[in-house]
C-alpha cells in the first residue's frame, strides 16, 4: 500500500513537470524569421497594403459568384415578427 502511494506521488510530480513544460512552450511568443534580407518600413507597409487589396478582391470575387448563382446574403430576422434588424434572441 505504501509502495503504491510512493509510485503515485512520483508519477504526479512527473506529470506536473511535463505540464509546466508544455505550458511554458505554449506561452512562448512566436517569432518569424525573415529570409530575404533587410525589409524597410515602407516595403513592409506596401506588403501589408497589397495583402489587404488581395483579400478585398477575393471577397468581391466571392460575392460576385454568389450573385451570379442567385444567392442572396442571409440577413437575420425575427422569427416572431419576420422583421430584419433583430432576431428572436434580441427581440423585445
Amino acid at each position: 500500500m505504501i509502495h503504491s502511494s510512493v509510485l503515485l506521488r512520483e508519477e504526479v510530480t512527473q506529470l506536473r513537470r511535463a505540464n509546466e513544460a508544455a505550458s511554458r512552450r505554449k506561452k512562448r511568443t512566436k517569432k518569424r524569421i525573415q529570409k530575404r534580407g533587410v525589409l524597410t518600413k515602407a516595403e513592409g507597409s506596401e506588403i501589408l497594403a497589397q495583402a489587404d487589396v488581395d483579400a478585398q478582391l477575393q471577397g468581391e470575387d466571392r460575392e460576385g459568384r454568389q450573385r451570379a448563382r442567385g444567392d442572396v446574403p442571409h440577413q437575420r430576422h425575427c422569427r416572431r415578427y419576420g422583421k430584419a434588424g433583430h432576431n428572436s434572441g434580441t427581440c423585445k
